[in-house]
C-alpha cells in the first residue's frame, strides 16, 4: 500500500508532519479529518526504488475544489458568532479548523491565521485570498478593524452575503425555463436546417420553379451550415474571444455595466438590486460611525457593476468639493426620487441610516417581486421570437409544397 507524507494543522493551531499508508491521498485526508486534524498537504513518499509514488496531492493547488458562496456564509457566519462573543481572531480561527471540510476554505483560513500570528493585519491576511474574499469583503474588514466592531461587521457580512445568493437563486430561477426553451429551439432549428432542408432542396430543384422567399431563406442558411461550418466556429470563437478582452478594459467594463441598466425589462430589476444593495449597505456603514467619504469608497467596490461605480467615485468627489450628500447623488443621475427625497430627508435630520435601511427594506421587497415577474415578462417576448422563427421554418417548407400541389392538381 502506497505511503503518503502529510502535513496538517493540529487543534490547537500547531503544524503536524508525519506519514501514512492509504490507498489514496483523499483516504489520507478523510483518516486525518477524523482525528481531529485539518490537512494542508499530501504528497506520495519516495518508495524503495527511490521513484516518487505517482499519487500526489496538494489540497489547496491541485484541483481546489472552489469556494462557494454558501461556503463563505458558512465561514463568516462562525466568525461572526465567535467575534461577537469576544474570541480573538487567532482563537477563533484555530478552533474553525479542526471542523472546516472544505479543502480550500480550511487551507485559506490556515494561511490567514499564520499571517495574523506573525503580526500581519487582517486586512492583508484576508486580502492576499482574492479569489475568496472580495475587495468590498475586505474593505468592510478594515472598517472593522479599525473602528473596533468587528463582530458587527461579521455579522451585517453574513447578512449581505445571504441576501446576494438568494437574489442570485432568485434570478437564475427566473430565468431558467427560458433559457432551455430557447435552447431547444435553437437545435431543433440547426437540425432541421442541417439534415431536413437538403432534402426538400433537391426534391424542389427538380421542378425548375422559383422559390418563395422563406425556402430561399432556409436552403441559403443550410447550405452555409454545410459548407462553411469550420468558418462560422472560427468567427464565433473570435467574436466570444473579442468581447471578453473589450469587457476586461476600464472602457469595456464601464460600457457594460451602463449597457446592463438598459436591457428591457431584466434591465430595471439589475438597478434595482444594485440600488438595494447601495442602500443597505450605506446604512450598515452609517450606522457603524463611519464618514461619508471612506463609506462612499467601499461602496463603490461592493456595487460589481463598472458604470455604477464610477458614478459612486464621482458622488465621493463631489464631497470632497464640498458639495452635500444630496446634490451628490442627483449629479450621479443612478438614483430613482424615493432614495433622493430620504437621502435629502436623512441628511437634514442627521438620520441617514435608518431613512437607508427603511428604503433598503422597501427596495429589497420590490426586487422580490420583479423577480417572481421576470419569468412571466419574459415568457411573451420569448413566444414571440419562437413563434417568428416556426413560421419562417413552416412557411420555408410549406409553401412550395403548396405550390407543386396546385400545379399537379391543374394538370
Amino acid at each position: 500500500m502506497p505511503t503518503f507524507q502529510y502535513t496538517a494543522r493540529s487543534q490547537s493551531g500547531s503544524t503536524i508532519t508525519g506519514t501514512m499508508e492509504a490507498e489514496n491521498p483523499n483516504a489520507v485526508a478523510s483518516q486525518l479529518i477524523k482525528q481531529g486534524i485539518t490537512p494542508v498537504k499530501i504528497k506520495g513518499k519516495a518508495g524503495k526504488g527511490g521513484r516518487r509514488i505517482s499519487a500526489t496531492m496538494d489540497m489547496g493547488e491541485i484541483f481546489p475544489p472552489k469556494v462557494t458562496s454558501a461556503d463563505l456564509i458558512k465561514f463568516t457566519r462562525s466568525l461572526s458568532s465567535l467575534t461577537k462573543a469576544g474570541v480573538p481572531m487567532n482563537d477563533a480561527l484555530k478552533g474553525m479548523l479542526p471542523n472546516m471540510r472544505h479543502i480550500t476554505m480550511a487551507k485559506a483560513a490556515d494561511d490567514i491565521l499564520g499571517k495574523i500570528s506573525a503580526g500581519q493585519t487582517l486586512t492583508t491576511a484576508f486580502g492576499s485570498h482574492p479569489k475568496i474574499f472580495s475587495q468590498f469583503y475586505v474593505s468592510m474588514i478594515t472598517i472593522g478593524e479599525t473602528t473596533g466592531r468587528l463582530g458587527e461587521i461579521f455579522k451585517q457580512l453574513t447578512q449581505y452575503l445571504e441576501r446576494e445568493s438568494n437574489s442570485s437563486k432568485k434570478v437564475k430561477s427566473a430565468l431558467r425555463y427560458p433559457v432551455m426553451v430557447m435552447i431547444a429551439i435553437v437545435i431543433t432549428l440547426v437540425v432541421v436546417t442541417i439534415f431536413v432542408v437538403p432534402g426538400f432542396a433537391s426534391m424542389f430543384a427538380k421542378f425548375n420553379a422559383e422559390l418563395p422567399l422563406p425556402t430561399r431563406m432556409l436552403m441559403a442558411a443550410s447550405h452555409v451550415l454545410i459548407n462553411y461550418w469550420p468558418a462560422l466556429i472560427g468567427a464565433t470563437a473570435a467574436l466570444v474571444y473579442g468581447v471578453k478582452q473589450y469587457l476586461k478594459t476600464e472602457q469595456g467594463k464601464y460600457n457594460w455595466g451602463k449597457w446592463q441598466l438598459k436591457i428591457p425589462v431584466a434591465g430595471n430589476v439589475i438597478h434595482l438590486a444594485i440600488m438595494a444593495r447601495f442602500s443597505r449597505l450605506l446604512s450598515i456603514m452609517t450606522g457603524a460611525g463611519i464618514q461619508m467619504i471612506p463609506a462612499l469608497t467601499v461602496l463603490a467596490t461592493a456595487m460589481d457593476n463598472a458604470y455604477i461605480y464610477q458614478q459612486v467615485l464621482n458622488m465621493r468627489e463631489s464631497l470632497e468639493r464640498g458639495d452635500s450628500l444630496y446634490q451628490a447623488a442627483i449629479t450621479a443621475e443612478i438614483f430613482d426620487d424615493l432614495v433622493l427625497q430620504m437621502l435629502k430627508v436623512g441628511q437634514d435630520t442627521g438620520t441617514i441610516d435608518e431613512m437607508m435601511h427603511e428604503v433598503a427594506n422597501y427596495q429589497d421587497t420590490e426586487v422580490d417581486y420583479a423577480l417572481e415577474k421576470l419569468s412571466s415578462a419574459i415568457e411573451p417576448i420569448m413566444m414571440s421570437v419562437i413563434g417568428f422563427l416556426i413560421m419562417i421554418l413552416a412557411l420555408g417548407v410549406f409553401l412550395p409544397m403548396w405550390d407543386m400541389g396546385t400545379v399537379a392538381f391543374k394538370k
